[in-house]
């Protein structure tokens, strides 16, 4: 294989093994695993397919040589290595590799990258608008990912932001839900889009969890109702 192919094959293989720009939680590693099986180099091309695969060993090789590749931005979407890590189809659908990410993602953070990483995507529905997509959605949100998620927050994630909230609470289980609450840097606003969406999804567990906490059911949000409002209209 020409050495020449080889970017064209990463950038392939980083969409394919990458959250989709939209409907991020969708897809799956059928494409990607195609590229590596055939051109297995590309697993080791670059910090950012090291970094979507969880490959800590590579990706310590490419600090070694770099260390400015902690926070440098490339790829076919211009992103950082710990943003392709949080958005790694691999990190959703291969929990094999969890504890893989989690040192991998350590590595990045302990060589300079931002915990606050991710990059800003244009939203056209209903209205044309910028929304940051936050390294911290891509770990609680996507992948539901409990430990990268603590350790983002850890390090000085923020996710109080317009998608954490919401999207968190898209599953039955209650492991990211607890570190959340854990870290106590939920506000009022994210704890009340929480339960409202906890509401959505018809999970007791976690509405009780969130009422623990004092998630207030009465606030009203920015769709137009509280969460008591709609758990009554779910109930109907």
């Amino acid at each position: 294989m020409s050495e020449n192919m080889i970017p064209d094959l990463e950038n392939a293989f980083l969409e394919a093994a990458s959250a989709p720009l939209e409907a991020h939680v969708s897809g799956t590693l059928e494409e990607a695993e195609s590229i590596l099986s055939s051109h297995p180099v590309v697993a080791t091309s670059s910090i950012y397919a090291a970094a979507t695969l969880g490959d800590e060993q590579a990706v310590r090789r490419f600090l070694a040589q770099d260390a400015a590749s902690a926070t440098a931005r490339g790829g076919p979407r211009s992103w950082d290595a710990l943003t392709y890590l949080c958005f790694s189809r691999y990190l959703r659908l291969d929990q094999r590799r969890g504890e893989a990410f989690v040192r991998t993602a350590k590595t990045l953070l302990d060589a300079g990258a931002s915990a606050r990483t991710g990059w800003i995507e244009m939203i056209d529905r209903p209205n044309p608008h910028p929304i940051f997509e936050s390294a911290i959605y891509g770990a609680a949100g996507v992948a539901h990912h409990a430990w990268l998620t603590r350790l983002l927050l850890e390090r000085g994630a923020e996710p109080n932001d317009a998608e954490t909230p919401y999207h968190s609470a898209e599953t039955h289980e209650t492991a990211v839900l607890q570190v959340l609450l854990e870290s106590g840097k939920l506000n009022a606003n994210s704890m009340s889009i929480l339960l409202l969406r906890k509401c959505d999804w018809h999970h007791l567990e976690g509405v009780r969890m969130l009422l623990e906490h004092r998630a207030d059911p009465n606030v009203m949000t920015q769709w137009g109702f509280t969460p008591l409002h709609q758990a009554v209209r779910r109930d109907d």
